[in-house]
Order: C-alpha cells, then structure tokens, then sequence
C-alpha cells in the first residue's frame, strides 16, 4: 500500500525509501530522486552544493560562461607603410 508524504514523495511500507528534503523548494522527495545543481563559473560546470529535486533543478545558464578571446597577432618585422595614396612625386 502506498502511503503519500507530499506530492513529490511515495512511501511503500513493504520496501521503504529514503525520503530527503530539496534544498530549493524545501518539499519532501525521493532522496534517490535528488540531483547536484550545477552552474556554470568561468569555463567549467561546478556544483553550487544544492540537492535539488529534479523538478526543480535549473539548468545551466551560457551566459555565465567566460567568453575565450583569442591573443592578438603577432607584429610584422620591419613595417613598411603604405604609400599607395601619396604618390612619389615624378
């Protein structure tokens, strides 16, 4: 017989689960039903230390991650300026 601890909870008498609270909306669930909430921080996935149930878990926001920029190229040897719209004078 099933016996209901909220919405998100399902106890079976004859074989019980553990049962966890999500860190977001602080309701009981699973605890097998928890996931790491993740965020993005420079260019990695980190775990921001939250269970959360995995309806209500977020997910990772591109805008959080640190754009790559490329180095700037590397200066000619010996520049030579352009002279294509001074003529020289003939």
């Amino acid at each position: 017989m099933l016996r209901h601890k909220g919405k998100y909870t399902k106890i079976d008498r004859n074989n019980p689960l553990a049962v966890a609270r999500c860190d977001y909306s602080g309701l009981l669930c699973r605890h097998a039903d928890l996931i790491k909430q993740m965020e993005y921080k420079g260019t990695a996935l980190v775990w921001t230390g939250f269970w959360v149930n995995k309806v209500f878990a977020d997910k990772p926001n591109p805008q959080n991650l640190v754009p790559v920029l490329l180095p700037d190229p590397y200066p000619i040897y010996s520049p030579r300026p352009d002279d294509s719209k001074n003529p020289p004078n003939s």
